[in-house]
């Protein structure tokens, strides 16, 4: 089986920051758990979140044997459980974020 290349976003949306707060976590969470099972990653892009070292979105480029097979676990909207650092009272301690997958561009088409 050949290797095949596809991009992955993981994002808070339009959530509250304890949302980033978990992009941030998860991120290297997923790349770590990737790159064990041989698949090759990337950081594309990241956009910052409110809070220092929070981010709203990450943008992973993910190349390897069967990758699209291989990240199916993990697409859709992920649960975080855990205490707020922002809110440590707040009575919620479940948050969300998505992660989505997506074709690699063809560059050749972005060409003037």
């Amino acid at each position: 089986m050949p290797d095949t290349t596809l991009w992955l976003q993981i994002s808070a949306g339009q959530c509250p920051a304890e949302c980033e707060w978990v992009v941030a976590r998860l991120a290297p969470i997923l790349v770590n758990e990737l790159t064990a099972i041989s698949l090759e990653v990337t950081v594309i892009s990241t956009i910052a979140g409110a809070h220092p070292g929070d981010l709203k979105s990450i943008l992973l480029r993910v190349t390897g044997r069967a990758a699209q097979s291989l990240v199916a676990n993990w697409l859709g909207t992920i649960q975080w459980i855990g205490v707020s650092p922002y809110r440590p009272h707040h009575k919620r301690k479940n948050w969300f974020v998505s992660i989505a997958s997506f074709d690699e561009p063809d560059t050749g088409h972005w060409d003037t």
